[in-house]
């Protein structure tokens, strides 16, 4: 019983050594200056006169370890500093959003400013229009031409399919100008979950397409490999997962001799899609030299 009586005693001494043990350290934290102030997230959004596509972000809260960004762009927040300019090259609206962190990895609340961006930056600007197949407005950007196939848009992708055995193919495509001796790339995203003997392939022609015919103009700028008896699945960039070697495909970068209107034709078919194959994020971009 005494010992029981001596082991409370030395527990409760040690306890209230330890509370004001952490009192004097916890005071001693505020005393100097290392308890978290009140963050402010706040932000201006200033164009940069040289180009209506640069923006110059400002946030005064200096009470912060760092800032992070969200630039509308399916990346998330990303760590940075209180003042930073932003390039946009493509025209639309998009909201920032900002958020600082404290001691102790204390959020602040999100501030949220709209930019919007009025006109593509002429050189590394995305000329497809739609390209995200995210609205109704977005879709009517392309001329579906179906033979034997049919593609479809639903849930931000663009998915090509057919009828088993059919061999059936369609292709989306829209006109866009380009200048003559520069360069452009095209990229968008793509997956299938396989096909047998298929083929996907890109065209970037001066000549119209015609409804329900297949295409096979001058120029072929890339295509990604799903001929065989039942390909695999594949997935992830255009410009990642392209055929390395195939009739006069460009490696998804071309040039033209001429100024004018070109024809972005994706097209695809197969002796069965099975459950298709769907491509999203389509761009088609000016290269900077």
């Amino acid at each position: 019983m005494k010992n029981n009586k001596l082991n409370s005693k030395i527990t409760l001494a040690l306890a209230l050594m330890s509370a004001v043990a952490f009192t004097a350290c916890k005071d001693d934290l505020q005393n100097n200056g290392l308890v978290s102030k009140t963050l402010d997230a706040s932000f201006t959004v200033t164009n940069v006169t040289s180009s209506p596509n640069k923006f110059l972000l400002s946030s005064s809260n200096d009470n912060y370890l760092f800032s992070e960004w969200d630039f509308n762009d399916d990346a998330g927040y990303n760590k940075g500093t209180n003042n930073l300019e932003l390039f946009i090259p493509d025209a639309g609206t998009y909201n920032i959003k900002h958020r600082v962190v404290g001691i102790g990895g204390v959020y602040s609340d999100v501030i949220t400013k709209t930019i919007t961006v009025a006109t593509s930056d002429p050189a590394a600007g995305n000329l497809v229009k739609g390209g995200k197949f995210a609205t109704a407005d977005d879709n009517s950007q392309w001329t579906v031409s179906p033979s034997g196939g049919v593609c479809t848009f639903a849930d931000g992708w663009a998915t090509f399919t057919n009828v088993a055995g059919s061999w059936g193919q369609a292709a989306i495509q829209q006109p866009i100008q380009v200048e003559a001796g520069k360069k452009y790339k095209i990229d968008m995203l793509f997956k299938t979950e396989g096909v047998k003997n298929g083929w996907f392939k890109v065209y970037a022609c001066t000549t119209p397409p015609t409804l329900g015919v297949e295409y096979t103009g001058e120029i072929l700028v890339a295509e990604v490999a799903i001929w065989g008896d039942n390909v695999g699945a594949k997935s992830g960039k255009f410009s990642s997962i392209l055929n390395p070697d195939s009739g006069t495909k460009t490696k998804n970068v071309v040039t033209f001799t001429t100024s004018g209107t070109i024809y972005l034709s994706i097209q695809c078919g197969a002796e069965d899609l099975k459950g298709g194959v769907s491509v999203s994020k389509v761009e088609f971009r000016g290269v900077s030299e």
